[in-house]
């Protein structure tokens, strides 16, 4: 197998989460002898880990249990010089380094690849949670996403809310994140709040709208309005009572003299 050698791709392999991904790897243009051995490999933190191994002497070696039940090789095309390896269920954590390993009589040969993994999450969830002083709260949640998602909450003509927004992201045991982005809203017209779930890797995003009525936000000057009629009912009140005393006061003075014996 003089002038052989193995190929990769240099660009990073895009996997989706739950879906299948090819890890390629390609022999050159020397054939592929009788007898050869191929192991694929990932790179953990701390060591490497073996994914599948075809041929070779001695007893077979077992893969990882991580990957076990998920991997498969192309051997109808063997032949053809292609060692190329099927991942099924991709899952985050098969995010990273893999070596790909070519051994026969006449040498040995390494291919490098990275796989990279990503998820689209759900579409975003908006829920009012009361209205305070300071405006109204405002929260927007999204998850099943990889890797981390950016929120964004947008007004109705598309641009960034100019209210400081919280935002907070969790993973789950499975590896997804989930993400959330709070606010108050400050009171104002009829209002188009928009969320914006990114996915930058993807490049794709999911989106929620919600309309606030100018109702949902009563006004300073209603709320001027309203005490200003309970203070002149108050005051109208308070002058009819007083009145009202004073006749009977009146009353009991004029009557009183009347019917007084002399």
């Amino acid at each position: 197998m003089a002038g052989g050698s193995l190929s990769a791709p240099k660009t990073p392999i895009l996997g989706i989460i739950g879906d299948r991904v090819v890890l390629p790897c390609q022999l050159g243009s020397a054939p592929v002898p009788g007898h050869f051995s191929i192991r694929w490999t990932f790179q953990g933190p701390s060591r490497r880990v073996l994914v599948s191994s075809y041929g070779g002497k001695g007893p077979r070696e077992e893969p990882d249990e991580r990957y076990r039940g998920r991997v498969e090789f192309f051997h109808e095309e063997f032949r053809a010089g292609n060692v190329s390896l099927l991942l099924r269920d991709v899952r985050s954590s098969d995010q990273g380094s893999y070596s790909c390993q070519l051994s026969c009589q006449g040498g040995s040969w390494e291919a490098l690849l990275e796989l990279e993994v990503a998820a689209m999450g759900e579409a975003p969830t908006i829920i009012l949670q009361g209205l305070g002083k300071q405006g109204l709260a405002l929260s927007c949640r999204s998850s099943g996403w990889f890797p981390r998602p950016e929120l964004l909450l947008l007004d109705g003509n598309g641009e960034a809310r100019p209210e400081p927004a919280a935002t907070a992201a969790t993973a789950t045991p499975g590896g997804l994140f989930s993400a959330e982005a709070s606010l108050r809203i400050r009171p104002g017209p009829g209002l188009e709040i928009s969320c914006r779930a990114l996915n930058p890797r993807l490049n794709g995003s999911r989106t929620a709208r919600v309309r606030i009525h100018a109702a949902f936000f009563p006004s300073i000057s209603l709320w001027l309005r309203i005490f200003l009629a309970l203070l002149f009912l108050s005051l109208a009140l308070s002058a009819a009572i007083s009145c009202l005393l004073q006749t009977k006061i009146e009353f009991k003075k004029h009557f009183g003299k009347k019917t007084q014996i002399p």
